[in-house]
């Protein structure tokens, strides 16, 4: 659902979609444990707050299927986790639909939005996330 600017949900704004599992969390410590469970590898960052799982601009990890997104990917604003969020919700669609121009649009898009989010936000919690997360996609590819 889309909220407006105090944070109000818009009415008849509401999207469904069927999933196995959703988990949100809180706090300034990534909660790595389903991941880690889940079978995702690891990497220490510490400006990301710590071991986070190994995953790419797209937001997946390296067990099919499973993405991330928000404090579990590195600490940072709320703004570009839920951008985070929404890059993760076009990569699973896309990799359903492949063969879509449109949703490939939109994942590229999204995936601007949050670097564009990131160098607009009013908090950085740690010096050089940015160029420590390139690094980690780079990596991860």
């Amino acid at each position: 659902m889309e909220v407006d600017s105090k944070g109000n949900a818009i009415k008849d704004t509401e999207k469904f979609e069927t999933a196995d599992v959703v988990c949100i969390a809180g706090g300034l410590t990534p909660l790595v444990e389903l991941a880690s469970v889940a079978g995702c590898e690891f990497e220490y960052t510490a400006s990301l707050g710590g071991h986070i799982p190994v995953h790419d601009d797209r937001m997946q990890t390296n067990v099919d299927g499973l993405y991330v997104a928000g404090n579990i990917t590195g600490i940072e604003s709320a703004n570009v986790a839920m951008s985070q969020g929404t890059v993760a919700g076009y990569s699973v669609a896309y990799n359903r639909r492949p063969e879509s121009s449109r949703l490939k649009i939109q994942l590229e898009e999204a995936v601007e939005a949050v670097i564009t989010t990131r160098s607009a936000a009013l908090i950085e919690f740690e010096p050089g996330i940015a160029d420590d997360r390139e690094q980690s996609y780079a990596r991860y590819i």
